[in-house]
């Protein structure tokens, strides 16, 4: 499967359908969640996997699984995707369905990535200084990455700003580089 191409069309039929029904934001949330049980269940997320299984095996437990957690229409498109063998693409169906809600709701998602938990403050100031440049709700999301050593990246689909001490060492070695290439300097 093409996964970039057949996930933005599985999440546009799904999209379609949902704002057709008035089903945007249930069908958005259900989807987030049935993602997160995929992810963090291993073996649930190998059997719909699994070649060998019947596609029958799979609906039925799907059905029997899901079917009083999940919306029925939601429950079908999941039916559609796994009768198709394509249950491995559902997080990327997941984050193209997730492009169209943020286009639906006029959200725009920033992620913040720093070495260490940054308190509200902080957060704060980030989304004052963001929102002065978008006409959309910023969705501010936290990321810990201790080796960017200090600093802050932030970034979303449309930019990215590295502002982290790794970014800064980096660049210096490059220049160190340079002067000692022309230099004919060997490094040790």
């Amino acid at each position: 499967m093409k996964k970039p191409k057949r996930a933005r069309a599985y999440a546009e039929a799904l999209f379609k359908f949902a704002e057709a029904h008035k089903l945007v934001e249930e069908i958005g949330q259900q989807f987030e969640w049935f993602l997160q049980v995929w992810n963090d269940h291993k073996l649930l997320r190998n059997f719909f996997l699994c070649q060998a299984l019947a596609k029958e095996v799979k609906k039925k437990k799907l059905e029997t699984l899901f079917s009083g957690y999940l919306h029925p229409a939601f429950l079908i498109f999941l039916r559609a995707v796994m009768h198709r063998n394509h249950g491995a693409a559902l997080p990327f169906i997941f984050q193209q369905f997730e492009e169209l809600l943020d286009n639906y709701f006029n959200k725009h998602r920033v992620k913040i990535i720093s070495p260490f938990p940054l308190d509200e403050q902080y957060y704060k100031q980030f989304h004052s200084l963001l929102t002065q440049f978008s006409s959309k709700n910023i969705i501010l999301t936290p990321e810990i990455n201790p080796d960017i050593l200090g600093g802050f990246i932030i970034s979303s689909n449309m930019f990215h700003i590295d502002c982290s001490i790794n970014r800064e060492l980096k660049t210096l070695r490059k220049r160190f580089d340079l002067i000692s290439n022309e230099r004919g300097e060997k490094r040790l």
